[in-house]
């Protein structure tokens, strides 16, 4: 233990702080708690990675990267060793091998006693005590970043993609560093103790759609060896198959406050892991608009989407789309799907409609018809007492046709068309958003 002199040239021994208390617990549990770092949804990305800035994501995420590296790296005790001699170069530090102090401090001190008698006659002796940063400190604060993309200036003078691509970099060192693939080291089993929450507000802010792709794959690589919670608008980084990570956050009123809705796993008990994952293939990003609605239609197929869009406009209730009116429309790709959507929903408490086809029609075949009613009813039951709307056959029918549309082009051809709607079509389709 390190040996202080105070300013009656008595030694004290200075203080080991594991030993000390604080909010009722000891410090070295108070030091095992996880370090938080939030990324926030700043509209100047370039105060984060300013080295100027002391309680900077970017300098505390310096800090990390270097006691998780600096610590594996066999000549980290020469840094010690050199800091502790800075340390009594210029502190009072007795010790076996402690260096001598440098007379000049010692003169100053006098000197400023002297002068300072003058005025106080009680005061006997000045002690200066010169503070040494650690070397984690050093690292977080010191430390800049130029980057060359065609000019190398300073990190700050670039846009604010490329300073957000900075911070993200540094967690995926972090993460190179957890798997010992960063620094050489013979103990691979080395981990300090002190874990990582990594806070996230719209990770998609400044960067391409591409891009966020990839920030998706870091933070979930980051979640192995730490934690991440992040917030977001874009349905890129909904993650629908680890459903239980996943929870909408809702502020529907001032009196209500914010409500955090978690994922009901119950919704898929009576699935084979099978046809879950088969389901959640179907969650692309664009049906993950779902996890963002207010309410939902689930329909058919893209054809139906079409004509509600036309019926929609045509009635007067929407300019251009379905959103104007607070709601998402989800094609399912076929009935068979509709199901596992509305499982999806269940789990979320997302409020939800369902419109299809009934395909029910004269003269089918028993078999045929006894299939339809169990898919017909599967929906039904699912739905539990949300409303689910029907065309009586199927949209094509319901429109006077007797063929089904081939594809899009053809069903947008068709609806292009206002007369060509009928008033069964707009009398359903008007019932939905009744």
């Amino acid at each position: 233990m390190e040996r202080y002199l105070d300013e009656n040239e008595v030694e004290y021994d200075k203080p080991d702080l594991s030993h000390t208390q604080a909010l009722g617990l000891q410090s070295n549990v108070v030091a095992s708690l996880p370090s938080v770092h939030l990324l926030p949804a700043i509209t100047d990305y370039s105060d984060e990675i300013d080295r100027r800035s002391s309680s900077s994501t970017f300098r505390r995420l310096m800090g990390n990267l270097s006691e998780r590296i600096l610590e594996k790296d066999p000549r980290f005790a020469e840094l010690q060793r050199a800091l502790e001699t800075i340390r009594g170069l210029l502190n009072r530090v007795t010790g076996e091998g402690k260096p001598d102090r440098i007379a000049s401090l010692s003169a100053v001190e006098a000197k400023i006693a002297e002068l300072l008698q003058r005025v106080m006659p009680s005061v006997q002796k000045v002690c200066l005590a010169v503070e040494v940063q650690e070397i984690t400190d050093m690292f977080s604060g010191g430390v800049s970043i130029a980057v060359d993309d065609g000019v190398e200036t300073d990190v700050l003078a670039k846009g604010h993609g490329l300073q957000r691509c900075i911070v993200f970099t540094l967690l995926q060192t972090l993460i190179l560093n957890e798997r010992n693939q960063l620094v050489p080291t013979q103990d691979q089993d080395i981990r300090i103790d002190k874990p990582i929450i990594l806070l996230v507000e719209e990770p998609e802010l400044y960067i391409h759609p591409q891009l966020g792709k990839l920030f998706f794959d870091v933070m979930r690589d980051f979640s192995k060896t730490d934690q991440v919670i992040y917030s977001t608008h874009s349905p890129l980084f909904v993650d629908a198959y680890e459903s239980e990570q996943v929870s909408i956050v809702t502020k529907v009123s001032v009196a209500e406050g914010t409500k955090v809705c978690n994922c009901d796993v119950r919704a898929f008990d009576d699935l084979e892991e099978r046809k879950i994952f088969q389901g959640f293939t179907k969650l692309n990003p664009a049906i993950n608009e779902l996890f963002f609605a207010r309410r939902v239609l689930l329909v058919e197929g893209p054809e139906d989407l079409i004509a509600i869009t036309a019926v929609l406009q045509k009635v007067g209730l929407i300019k251009h789309r379905v959103e104007e009116l607070d709601w998402s429309v989800i094609p399912c790709g076929g009935k068979q799907s509709i199901p596992f959507f509305q499982r999806v929903l269940n789990a979320f408490k997302i409020p939800y409609t369902v419109l299809h086809d009934l395909d029910i029609e004269s003269g089918m075949a028993e078999d045929k018809k006894n299939i339809t009613i169990k898919e017909n009813d599967a929906i039904r039951r699912l739905a539990g007492t949300r409303l689910i709307h029907t065309f009586p056959v199927n949209l094509e029918h319901s429109l006077g046709l007797t063929d089904h549309f081939r594809d899009q082009y053809d069903a947008h051809r068709f609806f292009s068309i206002s007369e060509n709607i009928t008033e069964d079509v707009v009398k359903i389709i008007q019932g939905v958003f009744a």
